[in-house]
């Protein structure tokens, strides 16, 4: 929110934030003032907040300084007076999801947690301002006004019942946050229910297109194919491939890459293990380069640079495309393709969930029936005759 002179001119009892440089000189500590009516003298009485001299560079400190001053022109124009003491119950519920966002960054684990709040600040922003419910404090938002924003959403945006189940879970988990401040008592969000969603679609490759990747990608894109291996034989996300460094490999003699906490989607280290199919083609790639360079930078090359999972989804693409493999099929689709090779090859499904690193069997095996709905050849080949069990033999097969 920006604000004008003419605004400030309405309210006369303040005067809005500025920054104040020092004619921009860095041995100087620069601050955001703003003057304030004292109560009692009826006189402008100068705040002050002070820019750290942490910040070396100009736009660094400049950057800060108009964070600093927006945030306090924002409370202004909502009515803050800075020598009342606000009940957090009485915060503006704009004001008040705003600095729990902020609070909460902590929490955010990845580039991904930062977005999708993003997006339900914006969307959830719109519709106070839309229904007129931006100036009401936080404690007067009720269950009715949450389920308002999410009927807002499926008819402002059109979205499907798993974006809108989404939106709600990240909208009750900041308000949660609130109640464990004591900013609140009760979560407008807390007794909603999702609502149904259609099971996701698990794709597995034909063999006729495992063939092609086999036959064509090493040649093709040799990086690339490594990349696709990684999802295929070891699980791994696009999302933590790209964060991968040289120094996670460390141990590849032992046929382990150590996933560290700051790479993997659930902030767990671990250790993956390499199946032995894998290994040489790993071996054979050039680690000739330093340890804190990213395995996959630009063009899929070691480098310094971090790249977004979405420049090895586009090399993928322009792979596929050239060789004739459906545009459906995602990389990621390698990781359940080789869960039901997994399957089918009678690998244990305790050692599958470890692979995928899924918090519980349950979750594994909820993940296998997507695509193992009907009985293995395993099974049908060799289940027990049931008239091979003799007098003396116990169903297991054991002499009594």
């Amino acid at each position: 929110m920006r604000h004008t002179k003419r605004e400030s001119m309405k309210n006369k009892n303040f005067k809005l934030a500025k920054v104040v440089d020092l004619d921009s000189d860095l041995s100087k500590i620069w601050y955001v003032e703003f003057y304030f009516e004292h109560p009692e003298t009826g006189k402008f009485q100068q705040f002050k907040k002070y820019i750290s001299k942490k910040l070396k560079t100009k736009q660094a400190r400049y950057a800060r300084a108009n964070e600093i001053k927006n945030e306090i022109n924002d409370k202004l124009v909502m009515g803050w007076n800075p020598y009342e003491v606000e009940l957090p119950s009485k915060k503006n519920i704009i004001l008040a999801f705003k600095e729990a966002i902020k609070r909460k960054q902590a929490d955010y684990t990845s580039n991904r947690s930062v977005h999708t709040v993003q997006d339900s600040w914006t969307k959830f922003s719109k519709f106070l301002i839309n229904t007129e419910l931006n100036n009401i404090p936080v404690e007067q938002f009720s269950r009715h006004h949450a389920l308002m924003f999410l009927d807002w959403l499926i008819d402002h945006y059109n979205i499907s019942n798993r974006t809108r189940n989404n939106h709600l879970s990240t909208v009750k988990s900041i308000f949660n946050f609130m109640i464990s401040r004591d900013w609140i008592q009760v979560n407008p969000f807390a007794r909603i229910p999702k609502l149904p969603t259609r099971e996701t679609q698990v794709r597995l490759f034909s063999r006729e297109d495992l063939q092609k990747i086999e036959k064509h990608l090493p040649a093709y894109n040799h990086d690339l194919y490594i990349v696709a291996m990684l999802v295929y034989y070891c699980a791994l996300r696009p999302q933590e491939i790209v964060r991968l460094k040289r120094m996670h490999f460390n141990s590849l003699e032992s046929g382990v890459i150590a996933i560290t906490g700051d790479i993997s989607k659930n902030t767990k280290s671990q250790a993956i293990a390499v199946p032995k199919a894998f290994v040489a083609d790993l071996k054979k790639k050039d680690w000739n380069f330093p340890a804190t360079h990213y395995v996959f930078s630009r063009h899929m090359h070691p480098g310094i640079y971090k790249i977004a999972p979405t420049r090895i989804a586009e090399a993928w693409r322009v792979f596929c495309r050239k060789y004739k493999i459906p545009d459906e099929m995602k990389l990621y689709d390698l990781k359940h393709t080789g869960g039901g090779m997994a399957v089918e090859a009678g690998i244990n499904v305790r050692d599958i969930q470890l692979q995928m690193r899924h918090s519980s069997l349950n979750i594994t095996e909820q993940y296998l029936k997507k695509f193992a709905n009907t009985a293995s050849d395993k099974l049908i080949e060799n289940f027990p005759d049931f008239g091979s069990i003799s007098d003396d033999m116990d169903y297991r097969g054991n002499k009594k």
